[in-house]
Order: structure tokens, then sequence, then C-alpha cells
């Protein structure tokens, strides 16, 4: 089931922190929620971040909305070389869609959507995030290297994929 997509804005940033809350801790807080999620969380995911992240001409974020409701977004980053062998210069930095919006096309259109604005595209996905890894593989994302994300000096593995 498609949805409207356009260009977020910064009246969007109250949506957007919401939502990125709700999508990185459904996936991230697989065994509860501890001080170091919480605080990535209360940190990374605030309005102010987020009208930031909007004024910031680097970046561009996509909503896919039905009814006015925000169902999930894409952010991309020009500029960031692939730290893998790729030659790929625009980070797809989120592709975040709402936990019960899950398996209705969002990803894949937002994905080609952000394919058509930047041509070849990155991103590091978390090695359990096997359900990204097999939506990101079926859309075409070849494994091209491999990086760490650290939270509060835990390293947590995550795959380079790219595609174009």
């Amino acid at each position: 089931m498609s949805a409207t997509l356009r260009r977020a804005g910064a009246a969007d940033a109250a949506n957007l922190a919401a939502l990125g809350a709700l999508v990185w801790l459904h996936t991230y807080s697989t065994d509860g929620i501890n001080a170091s999620l919480a605080g990535y969380v209360q940190g990374r995911f605030t309005v102010h971040a987020k009208q930031a992240l909007l004024a910031n001409p680097q970046y561009e974020v996509w909503l896919a909305e039905r009814d006015g409701q925000l169902l999930a977004y894409a952010t991309l980053q020009h500029g960031q070389a692939c730290p893998g062998q790729h030659a790929a210069n625009c980070e797809l930095a989120t592709l975040y869609v709402h936990p019960l919006f899950a398996g209705q096309g969002l990803g894949r259109q937002l994905l080609q959507h952000a394919h058509r604005r930047a041509g070849a595209l990155w991103l590091s996905v978390w090695q359990h995030n096997t359900r990204a890894i097999a939506f990101y593989q079926a859309q075409g994302l070849q494994h091209v290297g491999d990086t760490v994300f650290e939270l509060d000096g835990s390293a947590h593995h995550n795959l380079l994929l790219a595609l174009g």
C-alpha cells in the first residue's frame, strides 16, 4: 500500500523525533531498556536535534504519509563517502518504518525514492537486525564491508551495504 512522499520541513521535527525514538527502541532494545539506550534516545531523538538536521543542507529527509499521518521516513546524507570498498557518496542514514506499518511497501517506496535522488548510496545496519538485512538484500543492496557502532564504550558490529 503506497503512501504520499514529501520532503520534510521544520514543522515535521516533532513527528520525526517521536517516530525515530519508537523505531530505534523497537529495533535495539531487544533485552529491555537500560541507561545507555535511554540516554542515546533522549539525546538523539529530540525536536531540537531534528530541527538542526532539517536545517543542514547536507541532509534530505523524506516522509511517507497516509492521511496526514507519518508512517515512515528516510534520511539521506550527501557527501558522505562509504567506508567500505564502494564508490557511493551518499549515506542512507536512516530508513525508519513504524512497526505497525512494516511489510506494507513503505520501506521499498522510500528506498527507491532515495536511490533516484542519490544514485549510488550506502548504509550501515546492525548485524542482528535480520529483518532489515533481508529487506535490503531483496532490494539489491550488496554487502561491501563492516563497521562498528559504539554506544557507551560497547562495540556493535554493523554491515555496510551499498546500491548502485
